[in-house]
């Protein structure tokens, strides 16, 4: 049987699909099947209905397995529909297993309105799944005893909500005492019983979008175009000091967006010699702002010192509402992005336990059965042998809109009694959707089946003193036309009481078919 994991975070942009991918990669070279698997989905790509992270997945891997089951369901359904929603992701699962040896799952990514609601569907996604939980943890800019409490805090409701919790990866983890606090870190999770598979450092390149992403955000114009529109941009640096001040602002480090507005050219000439120095780092890009460009003999001194290749942009929006919105943008990997991936790949190599991820996959039971998975297989049976059910109470529009579920999800055939233009006309009304039903009006059902009904049931009945012509009259009302249809083996169940008693649901039953 495979293994399976399920990926979840404890917060928005924790970096769960970059570490996702890297476990994939790794486990590749542990077992040759592995899969993976989106349940839900929240990022499309333009107005396909497929998840980025499914596409990413699909296109990087290589998966032959059809997106719509790497990503079988959206947000939407979560909200309308739970069995639905489970059925949709059992029967994708299903498909997704077969042949592999681990299957890779991950939860969604707490960007929906709905976000404080995720955290129980993530849970019930892999509780009913049966798999394991890694959670991920965004470390940056967080003490030893935050992270700690962030994960405790996730642990114990995973717990709570009967998942297995597998353990933690920290990611984007930033330290002064490395060792020490990954020691300190390991001891306190280990006292809350929460396995610790180790610590991802952060990594500027993977967090940061690239340019091309911001001057797509930002609609931004390119003033003058450098020499890779797709470098990284680490952080934001806004030149709003003198250049003395400015230039000890932005020596940290590759990849700094400047900002500064349009009509400051001293900051945008300290901006280009400090990239041609070799004492200061290569900046992304350098953004004016408020709409303001330079003017003719300033664009000349530029050309001159083109070969710098500093990427200069203007945006119309004020220097304080640019840096918001850069801020915005999350940077997220695309197939294409070899260098994120290729770094995300080697970072989780070296710096999470994956061979111990994998042996104690094995070591984690996950035989029980849910209420959904009952749910589930009970309906795997019911469609694998379709049964006729009728349903005497055919105008009644719960009864219909009932109908329409159990069409749409395949569970049996459906026999509708009542008056074809009344049960129509309630059916359009409600919304309902019975065209693959079968309409019976009792008293059109024909001479023959008529005739049939009424003699069967007065050989049944007529120790009881029913007549031939009361046994004629009785089989036209619809719970006992139903019945005659179970009784003479053309219709297998009769569902009713929404609009009949108890009584008048069961009393033809027993009469007629009685108890075993």
């Amino acid at each position: 049987m495979e293994k399976k994991i399920f990926i979840a975070s404890t917060e928005q942009r924790s970096g769960k699909s970059l570490i996702t991918i890297g476990l994939i990669t790794a486990f590749q070279g542990i077992v040759p099947n592995v899969g993976y698997m989106k349940p839900i989905g929240q990022r499309y790509r333009s107005r396909r209905r497929l998840d980025e992270d499914a596409i990413l997945a699909k296109e990087v891997f290589g998966f032959a397995d059809e997106l719509s089951d790497i990503n079988p369901a959206s947000m939407a359904d979560a909200q309308k529909d739970k069995d639905s929603l489970f059925e949709k992701v059992f029967d994708s699962y299903r498909k997704l297993a077969d042949g592999k040896d681990l299957i890779v799952i991950e939860g969604t990514d707490y960007t929906s309105t709905i976000a404080a609601l995720e955290f129980d569907i993530n849970a019930e996604l892999a509780s009913n799944l049966q798999a394991p939980v890694l959670l991920v943890a965004n470390g940056k800019g967080k003490s030893v005893e935050e992270i700690v409490a962030a994960v405790t805090e996730a642990a114990e409701s995973f717990k709570e909500l009967n998942c297995n919790l597998l353990g933690v990866v920290i990611n984007r983890f930033q330290s002064e005492s490395t060792d020490i606090d990954i020691e300190k870190m390991t001891s306190l999770l280990e006292k809350r019983d929460i396995p610790f598979y180790g610590a991802v450092p952060n990594n500027p390149t993977l967090s940061g979008p690239r340019l091309t992403e911001v001057i797509k955000k930002l609609k931004a114009e390119i003033v003058y175009r450098g020499d890779d529109l797709s470098k990284v941009v680490t952080d934001v640096r806004i030149l709003a000091m003198t250049p003395e001040n400015a230039l000890d602002y932005m020596k940290e480090q590759d990849g700094f967006l400047l900002i500064t507005p349009g009509d400051r050219t001293e900051h945008i000439f300290a901006a280009l010699l400090a990239q041609k120095s070799i004492l200061y780092p290569q900046y992304s890009g350098l953004i004016l702002t408020g709409g303001l460009r330079p003017g003719e003999n300033v664009m000349k001194l530029i050309s001159g010192i083109a070969d710098t290749g500093l990427t200069i942009l203007s945006v119309k929006d004020d220097t304080y509402s640019t840096a918001l919105k850069i801020n915005e943008i999350t940077g997220e990997i695309t197939q294409d992005d070899r260098e994120k991936i290729e770094i995300a790949d080697q970072l989780v190599e070296r710096h999470v336990d994956i061979q111990r991820i994998y042996n104690q996959l094995g070591s984690i039971s996950t035989d029980s059965v849910t209420p959904r998975m009952f749910q589930y297989r009970i309906l795997e049976m019911a469609r694998a042998d379709r049964k006729k059910i009728v349903l005497p109470e055919g105008t009644e529009p719960r009864i219909l809109q009932a109908a329409t579920m159990v069409l749409q999800r395949g569970i049996c055939n459906v026999i509708l009694l009542g008056d074809p233009n009344r049960i129509n006309e309630i059916s359009a009304a409600s919304g309902s959707d019975i065209g693959k039903a079968k309409i019976i009006e009792p008293a059109k059902a024909g001479e023959e089946v008529l005739e049939e009904y009424a003699e069967t049931l007065y050989q049944l009945r007529k120790h009881k003193g029913v007549t031939k012509e009361l046994a004629r009259d009785t089989v036209l009302d619809p719970i006992y036309f139903a019945t005659m249809m179970l009784y003479m083996d053309h219709a297998d169940g009769l569902v009713s009481g929404s609009t009949h008693s108890t009584a008048d649901t069961l009393g033809p039953v027993l009469r007629v078919i009685k108890t075993k």
